[in-house]
């Protein structure tokens, strides 16, 4: 499973770019992930 969320590629809201999924999963920021749709917080990263 943690194989395939790093293949997985999703668009950031924060950072405004494609990103690894594992690195949005890692985000402070994240809330969750239902049906390809990201949830997120959208504070700036420190």
């Amino acid at each position: 499973m943690l194989n395939r969320m790093r293949k997985d590629a999703v668009d950031c809201p924060v950072k405004g770019k494609t990103i690894a999924f594992i690195e949005c999963f890692l985000c402070e920021n994240f809330i969750r992930r239902a049906r390809g749709i990201i949830e997120c917080r959208g504070n700036p990263l420190s």
